[in-house]
């Protein structure tokens, strides 16, 4: 999918839904995911060789599918962000000033940037006087809110049949592939386990 940012809102939508306080973002009707994976199948190909190399050694070609591999994605994430970091200082020069005086006014704006958990979507609307009136923010966190669920269902099998010991570290594994936010990791409900599973 290739839109602008302001076009965000029409496509992708939050949907509240019954058995979750976290809202789902949708595409279509149909959960997505954002973050290591998805930026490794866009980009591959814009990679610097050194991260390009490194995943093939690792056998990791687009596209990856399997959250579980998003670790190992992460690692050629980092060996370009060096490579893009020693760039920079090597071709550093003093900038202008960054910024200027902004008059007070009304409007709206808006924003996508890439975080390492995902794409962040955010629109600001000013009055008059240039106060915040109104702020819409879609974390990555929320994005993939849908496939993470997804992903525990289709291990509800597996999960059945484990010691309630691995259960929980299989999940707490599968949910944390999304690296969700801090709250979200940590904080989990807690399942009663029968006697026998223990």
């Amino acid at each position: 999918l290739d839109i602008a940012c302001d076009e965000f809102k029409d496509p992708y939508f939050e949907r509240i839904v019954s058995f979750s306080n976290a809202p789902h973002s949708l595409l279509s009707n149909a959960d997505y995911m954002v973050g290591p994976l998805a930026r490794f199948n866009l980009n591959f190909e814009f990679l610097p060789p050194i991260a390009r190399s490194a995943a093939s050694e690792s056998r990791l070609l687009p596209p990856q599918r399997n959250p579980f591999r998003s670790l190992h994605i992460r690692v050629i994430e980092i060996i370009a962000a060096f490579e893009e970091a020693a760039r920079l200082i090597r071709l550093y020069e003093r900038p202008e000033p960054a910024a200027d005086r902004v008059p007070t006014c009304a409007g709206s704006g808006c924003s996508c940037i890439e975080t390492p958990r995902g794409l962040m979507y955010m629109r600001y609307e000013l009055d008059n006087a240039s106060h915040v009136r109104n702020v819409r923010i879609i974390p990555a966190t929320t994005q993939n809110q849908a496939s993470i669920e997804g992903d525990l269902r289709s291990l509800g099998s597996p999960l059945a049949s484990l010691p309630i010991a691995e259960a929980t570290s299989l999940a707490e594994h599968a949910v944390r592939n999304y690296d969700p936010c801090l709250s979200c990791s940590v904080h989990r409900i807690a399942v009663p386990a029968e006697k026998s599973r223990a």
